[in-house]
């Protein structure tokens, strides 16, 4: 679900493969410790993606779920927060870092919404109608 979140504003022609591996490198990269969450994490999520951590959004329950998966995010919440950081304003800069290195994987770029998708490293271009 996060991966189809952060493709979301994908242009509707474009064709795209991931690797799950090299998204869960990437995720990881994000909280080695805590200096590199604040470098690699420096933004929040913009208001137009609606972040809460309440009931009415999937935040709460991705937060859960990659808390499981990774323990260094977890060491690096646990020294942040609150001592540094508020929770919301974490998990804000951890999501917002995490849609950008997961479209950089999917798409060869950090913003889903600029330029042509990439397919494997390459640029996906819309099928041609006439070589169908």
């Amino acid at each position: 679900h996060i991966v189809q979140w952060c493709a979301e504003g994908a242009r509707s022609n474009s064709v795209f493969r991931w690797d799950l591996a090299n998204i869960q490198s990437a995720a990881s990269s994000l909280s080695e410790d805590p200096q590199t969450f604040l470098c690699r994490c420096p933004e929040e999520l913009p208001g137009s993606c609606a972040f809460s951590l309440g009931d009415d959004t999937y935040f709460a329950e991705w937060a859960g779920a990659l808390l499981e998966w990774n323990p260094q995010l977890r060491q690096v919440r646990y020294r942040l927060v609150p001592a540094r950081l508020k929770e919301e304003v974490f998990w804000s800069r951890y999501f917002a870092g995490l849609r950008q290195v997961v479209q950089r994987e999917v798409f060869g770029e950090p913003s889903a919404g600029s330029g042509p998708a990439r397919q494997g490293g390459r640029e996906a271009h819309p099928p041609d109608p006439d070589g169908i």
